[in-house]
């Protein structure tokens, strides 16, 4: 899946013209069966290799609770999911696209 996600993301910045610099970075989380494998790893060496990119580099986040602001925007959207009923999609729309 984490490859995927990375294929996906290179495939949609190229087709928007974006430039994609010549060094990759990678942040994943700290998991061992979905990011921190031989399959990524190798993935990541492959964009290299084929020329994709000059160098690349994989940052594993923190063990636990990270504290970025990632983590603390979906702590907040979590305790407003855990507090409203949501009987209909348009709902959950509410509340996450509310100002």
């Amino acid at each position: 899946m984490t490859c995927t996600v990375i294929y996906l993301t290179l495939l949609a910045l190229a087709a928007s013209s974006r430039d994609m610099g010549i060094d990759l970075h990678v942040q994943l989380d700290n998991t061992t069966g979905e990011n921190k494998n031989w399959v990524v790893i190798c993935f990541v060496g492959w964009l290299v290799q084929i020329g994709y990119f000059r160098t690349a580099r994989i940052f594993f986040l923190l063990k636990g609770d990270t504290k970025t602001e990632l983590d603390q925007t979906f702590g907040v959207y979590m305790q407003m999911l855990a507090r409203a009923c949501l009987l209909k999609v348009c709902y959950l729309f509410k509340i996450v696209c509310a100002p």
